[in-house]
């Protein structure tokens, strides 16, 4: 007989229609039906959901609701000791695209980019004009902290990678993938030294660089 937890796990958070079981199944209705009561009646799937003008099956963990919106949050904090690692994984989801951010009154609310699609089609349009604005407007961020710290220092055009990471509050991850995206395109000039006395946030920024077994803590961008 077809495992029909395997069908439903198989679709995940996205779910999967009775449609859709009953075609890869190839069951009987009466088996069928069977079947889902007794994954039902043991905990391993939840449905169905009215969705659209059908409804959907889930694997316990991947239905809607608030049970397993919770395990999932549970098991992120926990293994996350420090909020501002939270805080700039949410601006990095949002940042890359992979998370909208929703506002409603006071009021903010994340949903993932599958699951807004899902809610608003018009979406799908916007979100792809959004990706090609993306790397623009982080690097005219990025610019415009650069030449406020390099004016801060008298003009010197080494700018240290950790003042800049703090100046622009976002994550290290998205920030150094930036700076060596524009290395290889010879747009910036990134200055590896040892890590030895230097400031504390000096050592948070310093870059790894490919090939290298110094870490580099400054950059200059090419005018």
């Amino acid at each position: 007989m077809t495992d029909l937890y395997a069908l439903v796990f198989e679709a995940k958070a996205k779910g999967i229609s009775l449609a859709k079981i009953r075609d890869k199944s190839k069951l009987k209705d009466t088996i069928l039906q069977d079947e889902l009561r007794r994954l039902r009646s043991e905990y391993q799937i939840a449905g169905p959901f009215k969705y659209g003008r059908g409804f959907l099956y889930y694997a316990k963990g991947y239905e809607p609701g608030g049970e397993s919106v919770a395990r999932s949050i549970e098991m992120l904090i926990q293994h996350t000791r420090n909020k501002d690692f939270f805080k700039d994984g949410v601006r990095l989801l949002v940042a890359t695209g992979r998370a909208v951010e929703l506002k409603g009154g006071a009021s903010s609310y994340l949903l993932h980019i599958d699951a807004a699609r899902q809610l608003f089609p018009n979406m799908a349009a916007m979100t792809a004009e959004g990706e090609k604005a993306k790397p623009s407007l982080l690097k005219e961020q990025v610019l415009a902290a650069y030449h406020s710290l390099k004016s801060e220092q008298g003009g010197l055009s080494a700018v240290s990678i950790g003042k800049l990471l703090n100046r622009l509050g976002c994550s290290k991850e998205a920030l150094h993938q930036f700076l060596l995206e524009e290395a290889r395109g010879e747009n910036a000039d990134l200055h590896p030294t040892t890590l030895v006395d230097l400031s504390t946030e000096d050592r948070e920024g310093a870059l790894p660089i490919p090939g290298k077994s110094e870490s580099a803590i400054t950059v200059t961008f090419r005018e």
